[in-house]
């Protein structure tokens, strides 16, 4: 996932389901607050045809995440 919003600091994750505890992978890796940033995740040994939810967070500004 790329950003190109002015100020972002990026988070994703997976999870198999909605419920509490069901994150597969998550990646936070670049950690500064930049104009244009890269998040990559790479996940295996997904099944098929399971169904994954993937959460896309913008948490810059040390606020609750926004969701983008």
């Amino acid at each position: 996932m790329t950003s190109g919003a002015a100020a972002s600091e990026l988070l994703i994750e997976v999870y198999s389901s909605c419920a509490v505890g069901s994150v597969i992978s998550c990646t936070n890796a670049n950690t500064a607050i930049q104009t244009a940033q890269t998040e990559t995740l790479v996940l295996t040994g997904l099944a098929f045809p399971a169904v994954y939810f993937v959460r896309l967070v913008n948490t810059f500004g040390n606020r609750l995440p926004h969701y983008v």
